[in-house]
């Protein structure tokens, strides 16, 4: 069985853009020195929190921390959520809406950490989104990234338990897709991250939705629904010509080339930014058709250039467009429970959690292969020791894509039965 998320599209558009519920604990602040390691007993609690960031506009986080009664030092783990969605306010004991929003591999990482490893966890707002203000720049390292530096310059002064490695804190990060992309970008940017687990994001966004100069329509019609109007200005004309002409002006091509870690990897940033030093364990989906698995391979061989510890796991699923694509058991969004590697099983969950582990707190973790290529339905798989390119071409048969907002009608319609068709045109309102 498969971990399902439905992210925003179509009628689903306001129910999942409402705000979670919000947490009926609360924690006490502590304005200790940030140079402390442990020795505070604190109890589970977890609480909202607030922060103004530089030019003014609210980041919203909840902050969870620990049952710790010893006081011991633990890391923090940042949890980011995915486009048009929000953070997670009650990791506990969740409304059924928040508990079906998180429930993916992110999210039962950033719950587990909390309530089975003693972990402090942030799960918050990304710009824009949820209760944080702002337009949203789709992780612009000069806004996006300083939201985050700034709920961990929160964290070195308010969790006094939290564990560092000479004088720095011990940060981990999980999230999927959008809440995969604050972790690339963003440790490049804040050099205090040390592992990260992104599952199902980009390398480089103009690959991602301009391929070939051919604009992702179908996609960019869904992520203009989840923004809810609230883009910043300049990325407005991006989706009408998409839409229009499908020529997307080379300005604002050449800034989102910014807004992603391949502009660190190569080296080309004209703030002379350097790539995330954070250990990485990456998981993608072979079927995913926004962020597609060449992203991974190009992540996985940029960290593992810079000499970090980094594993890729290519899944079954991913970011898959409904009644567009026939992919599994998915909606819009999944990731396997399991992962095949030749004659090993890992479950997904446990292997992100263990990543994060291992690292931040040095618990042993079961061996990782160094690339897998994973698929559940037939539960086989490969492991390799890098990325293996080569083989023969295969021409698929084409199939019928109907671009722009009309196609999901379109295409539900095609899929209905005849006698079906026939009674929905039968209903609708002729001339008069």
């Amino acid at each position: 069985m498969s971990q399902k998320l439905l992210p925003v599209l179509g009628i689903s558009a306001a129910l999942l853009l409402s705000g979670c519920g919000s947490s009926s604990s609360s924690s006490t602040t502590n304005n200790g020195s940030p140079s402390g390691n442990g020795g505070v007993a604190e109890a589970k609690t977890f609480s909202d929190q607030a922060i103004t960031a530089d030019d003014g506009e609210t980041i919203a986080f909840t902050a969870y921390t620990p049952e710790n009664p010893s006081g011991k030092a633990v890391p923090l783990i940042l949890h980011g959520h995915g486009f048009g969605l929000s953070r997670a306010k009650n990791l506990e004991t969740p409304n059924p809406l928040e508990a079906f929003t998180t429930k993916d591999v992110s999210g039962d990482v950033a719950r587990q950490a909390w309530l089975d490893k003693g972990y402090y966890v942030i799960s918050f707002d990304q710009r824009g989104f949820g209760d944080s203000t702002g337009k949203i720049s789709v992780m612009d390292p000069d806004v996006d990234c300083k939201s985050i530096s700034s709920i961990i310059d929160w964290a070195e002064i308010n969790l006094p338990n939290l564990k560092r490695d000479n004088g720095d804190p011990l940060i981990g990060s999980v999230g999927l897709s959008y809440g995969g992309g604050f972790q690339t970008v963003c440790s490049s940017v804040d050099k205090r991250f040390d592992a990260i687990v992104p599952l199902a994001t980009w390398s480089h966004l103009p690959y991602s939705l301009y391929a070939d100069s051919s604009p992702k329509t179908s996609w960019l019609d869904v992520l203009g629904i989840a923004s809810m109007g609230n883009l910043e200005d300049y990325l407005w004309p991006a989706f009408l010509q998409a839409n229009s002409t499908g020529n997307i002006d080379q300005s604002i091509i050449d800034k989102l080339a910014g807004h992603g870690p391949l502009s660190y990897c190569l080296g080309e940033r004209s703030d002379g930014g350097t790539l995330s030093t954070a250990d990485a364990l990456f998981i993608q989906g072979a079927n995913d058709i926004l962020f597609n698995a060449n992203e991974a391979v190009e992540n996985y061989e940029c960290w593992t250039g810079q000499g970090r510890d980094t594993h890729l796991f290519v899944q079954r699923e991913g970011h898959i467009l409904p009644l567009l694509q026939d992919a599994g058991e998915m909606i819009l969004f999944g990731t396997d429970e399991t992962l095949y590697c030749d004659d090993q099983q890992f479950d997904t969950t446990t292997i992100a959690l263990g990543f994060l582990a291992n690292k931040l707190m040095g618990e042993p973790q079961q061996d990782l292969p160094d690339v897998c290529f994973s698929h559940a339905a037939s539960q086989q798989g490969r492991s390799f020791s890098s990325v293996v390119r080569g083989g023969t071409t295969t021409l698929l048969p084409a199939s019928q894509v109907i671009p722009g907002g009309a196609a999901y009608v379109i295409n539900l319609l095609q899929a209905l039965p005849l006698g079906t068709l026939l009674e929905v045109l039968a209903g609708l309102p002729g001339e008069t």
